[in-house]
């Protein structure tokens, strides 16, 4: 029930009740000041700010405007790639769909050493913003792309900001397989959940979350139809994911590769989910398997049985 006279809400199913912010904090599980900045942007209403803290924003802004022009760089790379090239038989090797390469923006950084960087340079970005945001090098002399010849995986956070990347070499060859985004004032890895962006809804229907480690495993199961699950971006689990999963689970699930290397990473991210209040399994896959080869190879309901036989 809404009071539009005295600005409240109620609700009799729950109890719950209060302002806007309020609502805006229990529905979309975010704090009071991300509540406050959400709808003062929609209303357009400047928040008064120290001098420090204009500074910080200031910078903060700046680059999300970089890293969202850079996910919608590579995003339209992707999408625009011809079908036989190595990035789209990539994709098409790895089975990822048309509907999951957009619902995740995902993209493709050009073969080359300046493609971003000449496309910034027509939208008068500076190339020292995006050196930044970590999506330009410099050898002293000049500017390139740091990504190049990838597949890339845009990185959000909760509230649906671009803040990083990261980047699938596209065949064995090519070293590292994984390039990420260094951190920078808006992205710090402890503090992200991969995909949570995405599928927050989800884990909040389904009351329980699915933590694996990798992109791959993420998007193989979200396409299966298994969308309650998020990923730690290849880094060990910290007490700042589990408050982050906490504001829409209490009960998670951690599915890492079967080898020694992901059996280590589920010990050690039980006791901050522990410590955060969260009921932890942890399914166990047989050998050679991730979540990404499993679901692929044995379906949704296989996966699913597994994990309640956890």
């Amino acid at each position: 029930n809404v009071n539009s006279e005295r600005q409240i809400f109620h609700c009799f199913g729950c109890g719950k009740g209060g302002n806007v912010f309020t609502f805006l904090m229990e529905h979309e599980k975010v704090t009071f000041v991300e509540a406050v900045r959400h709808i003062a942007d929609k209303l357009h209403i400047t928040i008064p700010e120290t001098s420090r803290d204009h500074q910080e924003s200031s910078e903060s802004e700046n680059l999300g405007r970089v890293t969202q022009f850079a996910a919608k760089f590579f995003h339209d790379q992707l999408l625009a790639s011809d079908p036989s090239s190595q990035v789209r038989q990539y994709v098409s090797r790895r089975g990822l769909s048309d509907a999951t390469v957009r619902a995740f923006t995902l993209g493709y950084a050009p073969n080359g050493w300046d493609g971003l960087l000449k496309e910034a340079k027509k939208r008068d970005i500076s190339p020292f913003w995006l050196e930044k945001a970590g999506l330009a090098k410099t050898n002293g002399e000049r500017f390139y792309d740091a990504f190049r010849n990838r597949l890339i995986f845009p990185i959000y956070s909760v509230s649906g900001r671009v803040v990083g990347f990261g980047g699938r070499a596209l065949t064995d060859e090519d070293q590292p397989k994984y390039l990420n985004s260094p951190e920078s004032p808006i992205y710090q890895k402890s503090r992200i959940v991969y995909g949570l962006h995405q599928t927050k809804d989800a884990v909040r229907r389904s009351e329980k979350g699915l933590v694996v480690e990798g992109y791959m495993d993420l998007l193989s199961m979200y396409q299966s139809g298994i969308e309650n699950v998020a990923a730690t971006c290849g880094t060990a689990l910290t007490n700042e994911h589990t408050r982050l999963l906490a504001r829409y689970t209490k009960n998670v699930v951690m599915i890492f590769d079967s080898d020694s290397a992901g059996s280590r990473a589920a010990l050690r991210g039980l006791e901050p989910l522990v410590t955060t209040n969260i009921w932890t399994q942890v399914m166990q896959l047989p050998e050679g398997e991730d979540p990404d080869t499993f679901v692929q190879t044995h379906g949704k309901d296989s996966f699913l049985a597994r994990i309640n036989q956890t």
